[in-house]
């Protein structure tokens, strides 16, 4: 009878264990843009200042999508006081079905590009 009881007992902590577990998308920004990144947000999360050649501290995310092996990720942030967001090509349509991702760790480099005269920002999921 003594071991009947412990069943419940074992499922509940067992339970309680794989719920505290929960998986995230975790990933570090890495700015190769030259330049410092001021009032960074990337899809949401708000990493502040981004000095140049530094690393973010780990961003953690609920669940991100991936176009192909490329996270898809929407930035803004401000370098020599012009705004600067991801560039327009990246809400056209790539050809890739996109794919929920649930969890992981990812190390992302920031960069700058120019098209057209116009400066954006560019995040390259690296691994």
């Amino acid at each position: 009878m003594k071991k009947l009881r412990i069943i419940p007992i074992l499922l509940f902590l067992f339970s309680t264990t794989l719920t505290s577990c929960e998986k995230s998308v975790e990933v570090q920004f890495h700015n190769e843009t030259g330049y410092d990144i001021h009032e960074l947000v990337i899809s949401g999360k708000p990493i502040g200042l981004l000095p140049k050649n530094e690393s973010s501290a780990i961003v953690e995310y609920d669940g991100l999508y991936k176009i192909g092996n490329q996270l898809e990720l929407q930035s803004e942030g401000k370098i020599d006081h012009q705004t600067l967001e991801n560039h327009p090509f990246f809400e056209c349509g790539t050809g890739y079905n996109q794919k929920k991702v649930g969890f992981g760790n990812y190390k992302v480099s920031i960069q700058l590009i120019e098209s057209d005269s116009t400066r954006y920002l560019d995040c390259i999921t690296l691994y």
